[in-house]
């Protein structure tokens, strides 16, 4: 126990001398030379409360305070953040179940939609019209799912019999294929396709703006999108698209861009389990920093 104490105010000394931290918070009242006062301090609280004056135990509050608050609040509320996140993705993927895979209805001529009605997305719908390839946009690049392959997204305009035009999502193709200058294939004359009804996304605060004049756009803008393509309904084709859906098992996965299948729908890039486990992390953070300093209150009190 001798051989024990001696090492341990040894490396107390040490630490008091040559780390400014430790000078900077150590109370006025203990003196660098009495390790064994602060040995006997730090393992009762009753002790250590006898060593410290009331303007040391104010100054340790405020510096506990100061060290420990931030923190606390910051992991709270990234772990209030991600459970909303886990949340609000359970809800896309329950409303894209009851939606996604009823039988589409049938529409032939626009408007398409109510830019009033909000409560379109998912929808599954039937149209019959004629693909624009030459005014063809392309989004990206980036992942289709975490962890996998980088890729573009094509947007394809689709124009019904009365002259409606529609935004289509063709699909993913990867930037692999992109970059060997593959000619990506498109449907010519008059075809039916089935689709979802799809709102824009929320673009990121570090996305990169959109270059009308591109045929590449960063991120998906409707607005932007019916802009390039001069879209003579311009305020329903900004309004939302059609997420072209392929759920045949026998669809060949070799010809690009790949339509959304029934895995892309039920399978988010980042699913609600991972924000669950972000959430618990953040918390237990928040947690551990609140005991210690509830300790260190509890100490200076």
């Amino acid at each position: 126990n001798a051989e024990y104490m001696g090492i341990r105010n040894s490396i107390e000394t040490s630490m008091f001398r040559l780390c400014p931290l430790f000078n900077a918070v150590r109370p006025s009242s203990v003196s660098v030379k009495n390790t064994r006062s602060l040995s006997r301090l730090m393992s009762s609280d009753a002790a250590e409360a006898t060593l410290y004056s009331a303007s040391d135990r104010a100054r340790q509050r405020k510096i506990t305070y100061l060290l420990y608050g931030p923190g606390i609040l910051l992991a709270t509320g990234l772990g209030i953040w991600q459970t909303r996140r886990y949340k609000w993705k359970n809800e896309i993927l329950e409303l894209r179940q009851q939606r996604a895979f009823k039988e589409p209805t049938a529409i032939t001529s626009g408007p398409l939609w109510s830019t009033s009605d909000s409560d379109i997305e998912y929808r599954p719908v039937s149209l019959t019209g004629t693909f624009l390839p030459e005014k063809q946009i392309l989004t990206g690049p980036r992942a289709k799912g975490r962890g996998e392959t980088v890729g573009y997204t094509v947007y394809t305009p689709f124009l019904l019999d009365d002259g409606t035009m529609v935004v289509v999502n063709r699909g993913w193709v990867p930037k692999p294929v992109m970059d060997k200058g593959t000619k990506l294939t498109c449907p010519q004359g008059k075809q039916t396709i089935t689709g979802l009804i799809r709102f824009a996304e929320e673009p990121s605060q570090f996305a990169v703006p959109n270059d009308i004049t591109s045929k590449v756009f960063s991120y998906l803008n409707l607005q932007d999108i019916a802009t390039a393509i001069d879209a003579p309904n311009h305020e329903h084709a900004s309004f939302a698209y059609i997420q072209q859906t392929d759920f045949s098992p026998a669809r060949d996965l070799s010809k690009y861009p790949l339509a959304a299948d029934k895995n892309d729908l039920l399978n988010l890039p980042l699913s609600p389990a991972h924000h669950m486990e972000y959430a618990i992390t953040w918390y237990t953070l928040a947690s551990c920093l609140g005991f210690v300093a509830y300790r260190r209150l509890r100490l200076f009190r």
